[in-house]
């Protein structure tokens, strides 16, 4: 662990900011696998995955769920519920992904 100045421990991802695929069951919403018809018909999930719960034990912050492909059947995260991710830096190409991961990092909205 590092220690701040104040000597303080500090987590090891302290304040970093990570999406997750919304293949990753999160508590409290629904994991929908990118469909709406999906998303429409389960309930919420009562946890969370166990790598979710790892990182913001080790202080990382979960900022959301990103786009995905529906049910993951594509390489390039088009959807046809949600549309595609788009490609902050150059938005006539495709963010290259199966979720919108790629485009988050690169909007600056999350770190990993």
């Amino acid at each position: 662990l590092k220690r701040s100045t104040s000597g303080s421990h500090m987590q090891l991802l302290s304040g970093l900011r990570f999406a997750v695929q919304d293949s990753f069951n999160v508590a409290e919403t629904v994991t929908g696998f990118g469909s709406r018809t999906w998303h429409g018909v389960h309930a919420r999930e009562t946890s969370t995955a166990p790598v979710l719960v790892k990182l913001t034990e080790l202080g990382a912050l979960l900022v959301g769920k990103t786009c995905m492909a529906e049910f993951g059947y594509s390489l390039h995260g088009t959807n046809p519920d949600y549309g595609a991710p788009v490609n902050p830096t150059c938005p006539h190409r495709m963010v290259g992904a199966s979720s919108g991961g790629a485009a988050a990092v690169a909007a600056g909205e999350a770190d990993f």
